[in-house]
């Protein structure tokens, strides 16, 4: 089995973390994915479009997202005109999605905030950040945790950053790659120092589909998942293991 290039620590990673990564296992999983020619295609976006969108992916399902964000697009004609509308207008229209109020804070919070830093309602400057930075900004802005900057920085600015969300959380600590006890932000800053070059966005994107339609949170499709080999959840074995 051909071992794929790492890339180098990150600072995401502390000097006295030692939790166990099963490299072995990552290398398996994109070496299945590749093979099988499962390499999900995803669209580009400019950072402000890519970051409102996974705002908008919280807690509902990609055709929900999508009809919310054509919802917004539709009902205000530019980003400023979404950055100044009432706050139970902009629930109103994205009702669809769920989560409506939490949602529409966090957006109007994202436009105030590039409005302040850069004089306008774009994130395209942030592109000249190093990652380390784009975390550290971000982040401050009330509503956006860690996965939503990841997936800003892999599907958008294309960084060598692997998102880690529910979905991909669950299936890496069933498989064993990573521990159970680790939350879905402690799982990121483990793994993503092991993901190789090139593979972030491929890994992601397999897993979530993965997550969706076998590794599922309840009664998961063990008996067909191509995985159970490798699998502690399914061999009941380590984390996963019958006290």
């Amino acid at each position: 089995m051909r071992v794929l290039p790492q890339k180098p620590q990150t600072t995401f990673r502390t000097q006295n973390q030692k939790v166990m990564v099963r490299q072995d296992k990552i290398t398996y999983l994109i070496t299945a994915f590749k093979n099988e020619g499962t390499e999900y295609r995803h669209r580009n976006e400019a950072p402000l479009e890519c970051l409102v969108r996974t705002v908008l992916s919280q807690a509902t399902n990609d055709g929900n997202r999508d009809r919310s964000y054509a919802a917004l697009k539709a009902r205000y004609p530019d980003w400023g005109a979404l950055a100044k509308a009432s706050l139970p207008d902009l629930e109103l229209t994205l009702r669809s999605g769920g989560l409506a109020r939490r949602k529409a804070r966090t957006i109007q919070a994202v436009l105030r905030w590039a409005q302040a830093n850069f004089g306008s309602y774009t994130l395209d400057p942030i592109a000249k950040w190093d990652t380390p930075r784009l975390f550290a900004e971000l982040t401050k802005i009330p509503g956006i945790g860690v996965k939503t900057v990841a997936i800003v920085a892999c599907f958008s600015l294309e960084r060598a950053v692997f998102p880690v969300d529910v979905h991909v959380h669950r299936v890496l600590t069933r498989l064993g790659v990573t521990p159970r006890k680790l939350n879905p932000d402690q799982t990121f800053r483990t793994v993503d120092p092991f993901i190789p070059f090139s593979r972030d966005a491929m890994l992601h994107l397999n897993l979530i589909e993965l997550g969706r339609h076998y590794c599922t949170s309840r009664q998961p499709k063990c008996s067909v998942c191509r995985f159970g080999e490798i699998c502690d959840y399914f061999l009941q074995k380590n984390d996963w293991a019958v006290k």
